[in-house]
C-alpha cells in the first residue's frame, strides 16, 4: 500500500542527510559501504539505488540492492579512500558498483543485522567474472560478458527473481 492510503502522515526532514519517519516508526542502518557482505569478504557497494527483499526460512530476509555510482569523492583524503583505508584506484571504483545480495537476521530489539556469514549473500560488480551468452543475445553481445556497471532500476518478477538494469 502507499503511505497515503496507511494514512501515514508526510514526513520531511529538517537537515540534508536526516533520515525522518513519522511519529511511531523507526529506521535501523542494517548494512553501509564497505562492510563485509560475504563468506568471500565481499563487500557492499556504493550509491544504493533499487532494493528488493525476499523473505528466507527462520524469518530471515534476502536483500537485493543495486549500485548506480562509484563514491564522488575519490580523492586521496576522501572518504572513499577513508573507508578503504588507501587511495581509491579504477578497480576500486569498478567493484563499488554492480549489485549486493545480502542476508539479514532478526535482532534482538524487533530490527535486522547483516549476517555476513550466510551462504546465500555475494556481490555482481564491474569486476565480476565473465558469463556465458546464450540465446538470442549471443548475437549482438558475443560469447561471454564481464560484470555489471551503474545498476539503477529493477523489478520483482512473479516467479521471485530480480530484474536489474544498467544505466547510462
Amino acid at each position: 500500500l502507499y503511505a497515503a492510503q496507511q494514512q501515514i502522515p508526510e514526513t520531511l526532514p529538517r537537515n540534508p542527510g536526516d533520515v525522518t519517519v513519522p511519529e511511531g516508526w523507526r529506521w535501523q542502518r542494517v548494512v553501509a559501504m564497505g562492510d563485509r557482505i560475504s563468506t568471500h569478504g565481499e563487500t557492499f557497494g556504493a550509491d544504493a539505488d533499487f532494493l528488493a527483499i525476499f523473505p528466507l526460512r527462520g524469518g530471515r530476509l534476502l536483500l537485493w540492492v543495486n549500485h548506480e555510482f562509484p563514491p564522488s569523492d575519490f580523492s586521496a583524503d576522501g572518504r572513499f579512500a577513508r573507508i578503504l583505508g588507501r587511495v581509491p584506484t579504477p578497480d576500486d571504483m569498478l567493484a563499488c558498483m554492480g549489485a549486493s545480495v545480502v542476508v539479514l537476521v532478526p535482532d534482538d530489539q524487533g530490527g535486522y543485522r547483516l549476517d555476513p556469514d550466510a551462504p546465500e549473500a555475494w556481490r555482481l560488480s564491474g569486476l565480476s567474472p565473465a558469463t556465458q551468452v546464450t540465446g538470442p543475445a549471443r548475437e549482438v553481445l558475443g560469447e561471454t560478458v564481464r560484470g555489471t556497471l551503474s545498476n539503477c532500476g529493477g523489478g520483482l518478477t512473479p516467479w521471485g527473481t530480480v530484474f536489474t538494469c544498467e544505466e547510462n
